[in-house]
């Protein structure tokens, strides 16, 4: 009943029906709350509500012991994560474009079997868990456009995801060091920091993720020198499906997540190209590629082997304090349009 123009309050009587299992509600104009939604559903494993005028508290959905993809992006709803609110057998929960606030819960870091979180768009506060890097199947990770703070501590010695493909962080307050323990997430395809206050070097360990094809550390605090070693990576996608959003007012246009299409395994990403933002998605981002370095302080010369990455689409150094001559071998990039 997705795409249509319904209204009003979502009737209780849906979830009176017990051989329900998914339930599709979105992009219509339905207002209010979940009404009777405290009795829970037994058998009730795909419920999406977003893109409406929900609004008010999020309830708790422990009554729902087969929920595995919960989607409430894009409504209104207000207050804080609180404790025991989902089940921990989430496969995908997206809480982004909402007014929620107050800390990231550590109750998601108990969600083993999570695959997409996204809380972005929000005015979430505090600072990010690092156990949610320990999540061995968490491959979409969306905490962007919110108000976090502080260091990301990762200790050196746990064991992290190997799954993750998106890590997006950017537009918040995080400041400190770039993570070096980022460079074992080797299934990195999207690490985008833009828009925070990091003030180290980049680290070389980012030259591990050779599955890289987006690299945004843009509007950051970054000094010393571009690491030499990033030419050595492809900078390439997967060859699979994509489609390009036009990103009009610089905000993130959401995930999907549809169980008949399973096209939340694909997630996006936006990046700015030609001054205008543009959300890449799909497969994942299996053919756009860029490096954007911008608005820091980056300083020396740029690194020779950096006209190697003949597959970038995008590459912007500009606002940096780098000096010396623009390599004439740069006319090898013919693939990169800005």
């Amino acid at each position: 009943m997705s795409n249509n123009e319904f209204n009003g309050d979502i009737p209780s009587s849906l979830y009176d029906m017990k051989f329900l299992s998914h339930l599709s509600l979105s992009d219509n104009q339905l207002s209010g709350g979940f009404g009777n939604l405290s009795k829970g559903h037994a058998r009730l494993s795909f419920l999406a509500l977003s893109n409406n005028k929900l609004e008010g508290e999020l309830p708790s959905f422990y009554g729902f012991p087969s929920l595995d993809i919960l989607e409430l992006q894009e409504n209104n709803f207000s207050g804080t994560l609180r404790p025991n609110l989902f089940n921990p057998i989430l496969d995908a929960l997206n809480l982004g474009s909402n007014s929620l606030q107050g800390l990231i819960p550590k109750d998601f870091c108990e969600f083993y079997i999570l695959q997409l979180l996204d809380l972005s768009d929000n005015t979430l506060n505090g600072s990010v868990p690092s156990c949610l890097f320990n999540l061995a199947n968490i491959e979409f990770l969306y905490l962007n456009h919110n108000i976090l703070r502080g260091h990301i501590t990762c200790a050196s010695d746990l064991e992290y995801t190997n799954a993750l493909e998106v890590l997006n962080l950017s537009h918040n307050n995080l400041s400190g060091e770039i993570p070096t323990v980022i460079g074992n997430f080797t299934s990195l395809s999207a690490l985008i920091l833009k828009g925070n206050q990091f003030n180290s070097s980049i680290p070389i360990e980012l030259c591990k993720l050779n599955e890289l094809s987006i690299l945004d550390l843009s509007d950051n605090r970054l000094s010393g020198p571009i690491p030499s070693c990033l030419s050595n990576l492809a900078f390439k996608g997967s060859g699979g499906g994509f489609t390009i959003y036009e990103h009009s007012q610089n905000q993130m246009v959401e995930n999907t997540v549809d169980p008949y299409h399973n096209t939340y395994a694909e997630g996006q990403v936006d990046f700015t190209t030609k001054r205008m933002s543009y959300v890449y998605k799909g497969g994942v981002l299996s053919l756009m590629s860029g490096i954007d370095l911008s608005c820091s302080r980056l300083a020396g010369e740029i690194p020779t082997g950096i006209e190697n990455l003949s597959n970038l689409n995008a590459l912007n150094l500009s606002h940096n304090n780098l000096w010396g001559s623009i390599p004439m071998t740069f006319s090898n990039m013919k693939n990169v349009e800005s």
